[in-house]
Order: C-alpha cells, then sequence, then structure tokens
C-alpha cells in the first residue's frame, strides 16, 4: 500500500492511503471539462493535477496534491 504524509501544523503527519489515485482525479477533471462542466476555477485545477501528474504523483492518493502545491 501506498501512503502519503503531509504536513499539518495542527496535529503532526498523517498517512494516506492511496484510495483514490491521483491519476484518477486528473482523469476526471478532464473528462468534465471535455462534458462543458467548468467552473470559473476549473482551468487551475485541471492544470495543477495534471502539473501533479507529469511530477510522479499519478499512483498516490489524491491527497498527494498537497505535496505538489507545498512543492515538496
Amino acid at each position: 500500500m501506498q501512503t502519503f504524509e503531509a504536513r499539518n501544523g495542527k496535529s503532526g503527519r498523517y498517512a494516506y492511503p492511496a484510495a483514490f489515485a491521483l491519476k484518477h482525479m486528473a482523469k476526471d477533471l478532464r473528462l468534465a471539462n471535455e462534458a462543458g462542466v467548468s467552473p470559473p476555477i476549473a482551468e487551475s485545477v485541471n492544470a495543477t493535477y495534471r502539473h501533479a501528474l507529469e511530477s510522479g504523483l499519478g499512483e498516490l492518493d489524491l491527497m498527494a496534491i498537497l505535496r505538489h502545491l507545498g512543492g515538496k
């Protein structure tokens, strides 16, 4: 089982089992965009997940987006 540890100011470290891989969230966001579902923030969210996927985080749980956003 793959895990992702995130730093949380109040509670320390947590491990997240890969229950829903980041690559699947990226795919769902892409499909929603292709279907015309595009709220104002959708383009930014799509780009963020796409970059995280390109950074090699696709197999980790979608919470790995925290690692990407934190630059780690």
